[in-house]
């Protein structure tokens, strides 16, 4: 088998194992060249990284510690920032730590991000309610019942 064949082979197994980051070695006889990783790796390492951070703060959470669950949900999403799942549960733990006005701002960036989503809209109006902003909470439990 040729170095080029089994590079290219290389490639389609990695690719069908969810490795697409790997790319195969420089064509060419006697190349010592090591698969090199790529972009899409990267941004594959942030979503993994933001997991774990996530997974760390639902740890804390659970266990009632929302005070350190809060900074450990902020490191997830400076890994992932458009996830409009983190600011919601960002959101969720700010209240219980009394942070209300943080906790408005995470809803709406949360409800910016998926506008289609029900979810963002309910936790949104429930702070809204909270703050007897009753017309936004209302419309905002309007838009999620729409969807």
């Amino acid at each position: 088998m040729t170095v080029r064949r089994a590079g290219a082979l290389l490639a389609f197994v990695a690719v069908a194992a969810g490795c697409a980051s790997i790319r195969p070695p420089a064509a060419g006889p006697g190349t010592t060249e090591a698969p090199r990783r790529v972009v899409a790796a990267r941004e594959r390492d942030m979503a993994a990284d933001a997991y774990y951070h996530y997974a760390v703060a639902l740890m804390h959470a659970q266990a009632g510690r929302f005070r350190e669950a809060v900074p450990a949900i902020e490191k997830a999403l400076e890994r992932d920032s458009k996830s409009s799942f983190l600011w919601t549960q960002l959101a969720h733990w700010l209240v219980r730590t009394e942070e209300p006005a943080r906790a408005l701002d995470a809803a709406q960036r949360a409800v910016e991000l998926a506008p289609d989503e029900v979810q963002p809209h309910v936790v949104l109006a429930e702070l809204l309610r909270g703050q007897k902003r009753y017309a936004e909470a209302e419309a905002e439990l309007e838009k999620a019942i729409t969807l």
